[in-house]
C-alpha cells in the first residue's frame, strides 16, 4: 500500500495512510487473497 501511493506521487504522510488501510485489510481474514478488491476498500477510507 505504502508503495503504491509512493510510486503514484502522493505526499508520504498519505503513503502511509494507504498502507495502514491495506494492511489491515489484508489481515482480518485468513488465505492469500483479500476479499474484495484493495482499490475500492483505498478510497472510502481515504475520506
Amino acid at each position: 500500500g505504502f508503495i503504491y501511493g509512493f510510486v503514484r506521487g502522493k505526499p508520504i504522510e498519505q503513503c502511509g495512510k494507504i498502507g495502514s488501510i491495506v494492511a489491515s485489510e489484508v489481515i482480518t481474514h485468513m488465505g492469500p487473497r483479500p476479499l474484495v478488491p484493495l482499490t475500492t476498500v483505498v478510497p472510502k477510507s481515504l475520506h
